[in-house]
Parts: structure tokens; sequence; C-alpha cells
């Protein structure tokens, strides 16, 4: 991977998470940012184990959790199709006003699994 790589897997791969989030991948990427992300798809009632909880809080990149299966996540986001682009700098300034507010309280509730 690279770049601007965005990785699908089930909450139940902890060998996948823990390659792309693990110790080894974040010195790899230390003081970089790749541009990806991850998705964990599964169940609301599907958890992560507290190890993979504790690499997603120190993530040096997005990562998101789809409470959807692998198929509903992927066909949700098979069409999708970015209208911001990373160097357009009003619209990333506007974003980050939009979400900022709630991004701490999502994330809480990402790790605790509430």
């Amino acid at each position: 991977g690279g770049g601007g790589d965005c990785y699908v897997t089930h909450v139940s791969r902890a060998d996948i998470i823990q390659g792309l989030l693990g110790p080894h991948a974040m010195r790899a990427s230390a003081g970089s940012h790749p541009g990806g992300g991850l998705i964990i798809a599964g169940a609301s009632d599907e958890q992560a184990q507290p190890f993979i909880e504790e690499l997603v809080r120190m993530a040096s990149f997005p990562v998101l959790r789809s409470n959807l299966s692998m198929t509903e996540t992927l066909a949700a986001i098979k069409d999708l199709r970015p209208k911001m682009q990373a160097d357009d700098n009003e619209r990333v300034r506007q974003v980050i006003e939009l979400y900022s507010p709630h991004l701490q309280d999502a994330t809480e509730r990402l790790v605790e699994g509430r």
C-alpha cells in the first residue's frame, strides 16, 4: 500500500488490523501521514479484541468503524466519488470546522464500543 490506499477488513481479522496499525507499521510511517485509511466492518455486536482497540487509538491515519457487514460496507462505498481533493484548502478547512466538534465523542464511542 501507499499514498491514498483505503483498506477494508472485518473486525474479526485482528491479523490484518495489527499488520496495518501495529508497532512495525507505526514506525514505518512515523513522521509521515500515509494519506489513506482503514475501515473496520462488522455488526455492532462484533467487537474488536482489546489490543486492537488500543492500536486504533494510536493510529497515525483515519480508522472508521462500520457497523455493517463486509458486503454491505463494500456496497456502500463502491460508487463513492469524493468531490474534495487534498489540495482544496478551503473545502478541507470547512470539513474540519464541520466535523471537529464531533470527533472526540465519535472516537471515544468507537474505542469503547458504545
